[in-house]
């Protein structure tokens, strides 16, 4: 039963009696019980205003189809909103593992692609979407996002090969050259890559970057609409960035870039690399260089500071940050 602010406080007897009195007055608000098919819902959902964008909105109702047809062998006309519950997130766990009941304890490899599913598909029906649900008389039923997740087993990211760079370095310093050098040394994603512009590259003191932000009068919005600077970690490529032609730093001879970019850079990456999205797998190949670029910053610092430190007899290297270094 709902909180009810209202009633005031106090001890535990007064709290007893006035529990007692509006259960047997009939006076409190009672849970609307689920109402509507998955069909109608996901009818409403389609035409609703909401944060996902169409592609992500289309594969989470891909999602729920699959996970109902597998769960209760049915198509969402034929199923109502009441059965989309915690019982049924448990129920889809149990055939996902093969099991008659959930194993909740015991980590697995396929726990992290059910786990995936799971959170794709609940993600129509999360709290925020309900009143416009509502509007339409359907209700969700209360536990429709209460999920157990699974445990899961944390392997390493797919490997890319040693050859890669080699064969990277000896190509022609064209379109394909730029695209995989955006993404393994300024860590840009597909859609940045193909958008991106020599407005965007950036000099500053002895680095150079790429800026990366909505750009509404060149018709692209980043994916976060926040504003930050790619580091190029790669001396030969930041040279080659800061030289490029005015217009698209990756300018492909075809008809449909879009195709291009989600195809040629994929296909030369597959001969590296087992990983799923290529391309995205040499962002984050950048993530760790930049990581270990900083660890090893930060060690040098501490270094320098402990040297700078020694020599100036300073018994705290506190002292010696506060007072005597300005950069180091």
């Amino acid at each position: 039963m709902p909180v009810d602010v209202l009633l005031g406080h106090g001890p535990e007897s007064w709290a007893r009696k006035k529990a007692r009195e509006i259960l047997e007055s009939g006076n409190f608000k009672r849970e609307p019980k689920a109402k509507g098919t998955l069909e109608e819902l996901v009818t409403a959902y389609e035409g609703m205003p909401k944060r996902a964008g169409k592609a992500a909105a289309k594969i989470a109702i891909y999602r729920l189809t699959s996970c109902v047809r597998l769960v209760l062998g049915r198509e969402l006309d034929a199923v109502k909103l009441s059965e989309i519950n915690a019982a049924f997130w448990l129920a889809y766990i149990a055939k996902r593992q093969g099991l008659e009941v959930a194993d909740l304890s015991t980590r697995r490899v396929v726990n992290t692609a059910i786990n995936s599913a799971m959170r794709c598909a609940a993600s129509i029906f999360i709290p925020r979407l309900r009143p416009a649900f509502a509007a339409h008389g359907l209700i969700v039923a209360p536990d429709a996002t209460v999920i157990q997740w699974s445990p899961t087993i944390h392997t390493d990211k797919p490997a890319v090969t040693d050859e890669m760079m080699d064969a990277w370095r000896d190509m022609e310093r064209g379109p394909l050259w730029i695209a995989l050098g955006l993404a393994r040394f300024a860590g840009l994603r597909r859609d940045e890559i193909e958008h991106a512009t020599d407005a965007w590259v950036q000099i500053a003191g002895n680095a150079v970057y790429v800026v990366l932000q909505d750009r509404p009068d060149e018709g692209w919005l980043s994916k976060t609409g926040r504003k930050y600077r790619a580091v190029v970690i790669d001396p030969e490529f930041a040279e080659f960035l800061t030289g490029c032609a005015v217009g698209y730093l990756v300018q492909p001879a075809v008809i449909d870039r879009s195709k291009w970019f989600a195809l040629a850079p994929q296909k030369w990456m597959r001969a590296f690399t087992t990983a799923r999205q290529p391309l995205h797998r040499l962002r984050g190949l950048y993530a760790d260089d930049v990581a270990r670029l900083t660890a090893d910053a930060i060690t040098a610092r501490l270094g320098g500071v402990q040297a700078a430190s020694e020599a100036l007899g300073h018994t705290s290297t506190k002292t010696t940050e506060n007072h005597y270094l300005t950069a180091l």
